[in-house]
């Protein structure tokens, strides 16, 4: 079956300052969690939901977030 993803919201985060921000996750439709699939400053992170719908992103990293299912990432 062909998966449709047209409906998977994507949130990128840049931090090029060179202090840790919090990043508050906008508000997904259906209730639907945050999950961060890439984060710079930790490489081997594996995909983890987003606790309290906000993230601690360190000094110049660049992270990617998700909302919905994480079928398209395969083995993520």
């Amino acid at each position: 079956a062909e998966a449709n993803h047209q409906d998977q919201p994507v949130f990128l985060v840049f931090n090029a300052h060179n202090e840790p921000l919090v990043v508050h996750m906008p508000e997904s439709r259906g209730r639907r969690k945050w999950r961060i699939v890439l984060d710079t400053a930790q490489p081997g992170r594996r995909v983890t939901t987003c606790q309290h719908d906000q993230y601690l992103v360190e000094s110049r990293t660049s992270c990617v977030f998700i909302s919905g299912r994480l079928s398209w990432f395969g083995a993520l």
